[in-house]
């Protein structure tokens, strides 16, 4: 028998993209680490990095579609479009097509994307950078003054 829904709680990280943190749109998996990415922006973080690695650094590089029940999820999750003065809602295939023509161009997801991936990979450069420095750093030997 199953569970009561009303009763269950979800964390949205489980089905969200790990680079724009927002539902996937056209959803790859990585087959490494289990995350979930949109297609667009793991092409993006490919170009930007000049890289063909995992944003998680998986050793194992392979990415495949989601399975049939996130799929399906997808079609039946309904959204709102993200301009505040539009009311349109709809499955979320639907409003990213309406978004297109309803959005600013200036507001475009590959941009907010471009980014967040600018961000991440900075933030790791900033992280690397203090771990380098703190194991080449070595305090100087004790001198022991002698009177």
């Amino acid at each position: 028998m199953g569970r009561d829904l009303n009763l269950i709680k979800m964390g949205t990280e489980l089905i969200q993209c790990s680079i724009c943190l927002e539902f996937p749109i056209e959803p790859l998996e990585c087959k490494g680490c289990d995350n979930l990415f949109c297609k667009e922006c793991l092409l993006l973080w490919f170009r930007v990095t000049e890289k063909l690695e995992c944003p998680h650094r998986c050793e194992k590089l392979y990415f495949s579609t989601v399975d049939h029940t996130l799929a399906r999820l997808t079609r039946c999750v309904t959204t709102k479009c993200r301009n505040e003065n539009c009311s349109y809602q709809g499955s979320i295939d639907e409003v990213t097509k309406h978004e297109e023509l309803c959005i600013p161009l200036n507001e475009n997801r590959a941009d907010i994307a471009y980014e967040k991936i600018v961000e991440l990979i900075n933030s790791r450069r900033d992280a690397e950078w203090m771990m380098y420095l703190l194991s080449a750093y070595r305090p100087p030997p004790p001198y022991y003054l002698c009177y």
